[in-house]
């Protein structure tokens, strides 16, 4: 009955390629498809006749493609934290450690620590490798039941909203301070040590930061 849902599931779902873009907050989505690309910026010069236009219209592509990567990743770590948080599921066949005859459910716990290759919609987390991965809103889907989400525990997504807010009440520069220092803080508020699978290690917490604050402030 498992194999069969999570077959089910990952019929319906979006390749991982996809998902980050389809998934992702509308005005966030809306904004990177608006974005020009490289070559746009050559096609808007209405002539490149001296070395100086061919600069500048370099300048222009090297600048949108920058946007470009910025909101690129806000989409896919919005992704992950949903993925992880229990808000859309992902399936995929198992290809390592051993290899599954149909799709099986990635536990989201897993997206505490997962390695997509988005382009292969592949997979890497605790040792194994899925492929063929697809997300699927399973709330959208009225034949299929819908897992339970995981509630009250320290690395859920509200949770550590509200922490940051908490901290940023008081420390007008948090979004200032170096990234492992503010993900430091953020344990600290929630009285807790990282523990494996918790959601609280650095690189979960970097999504939520990124996602408050203006990444162009931050310091990695």
């Amino acid at each position: 009955m498992a194999v069969n849902r999570s077959k089910a599931v990952w019929q319906n779902g979006v390749e991982l390629s996809e998902a980050w873009l389809r998934f992702g907050p509308p005005d966030l989505a809306a904004a990177y498809r608006a974005l020009p690309r490289f070559l746009d910026s050559f096609a808007k010069q209405a002539s490149i006749s001296t070395l100086t236009d061919f600069f500048n219209a370099i300048q222009l592509g090297v600048a949108a493609r920058a946007e470009t990567q910025e909101i690129e990743e806000k989409l896919k770590n919005y992704l992950l934290d949903e993925l992880f948080n229990n808000q859309l599921v992902a399936t995929g066949y198992r290809q390592f450690p051993s290899t599954s005859p149909g799709p099986v459910t990635i536990d989201p716990e897993a997206f505490n620590e997962a390695e997509p290759t988005w382009n292969a919609d592949t997979i890497r987390v605790h040792g194994k490798v899925y492929g063929r991965v697809r997300i699927t809103d399973v709330a959208a889907l009225t034949d299929i039941p819908i897992p339970k989400s995981r509630k009250g525990r320290q690395g859920s997504a509200t949770t550590i909203r509200a922490a940051i807010d908490r901290i940023m009440s008081c420390n007008a520069d948090f979004c200032k301070i170096e990234r492992k220092k503010a993900c430091e803080l953020i344990r600290q508020e929630l009285n807790k040590e990282p523990q494996k699978g918790d959601g609280l290690s650095d690189q979960n917490l970097s999504k939520y930061i990124v996602d408050k604050c203006d990444t162009r402030q931050i310091k990695p």
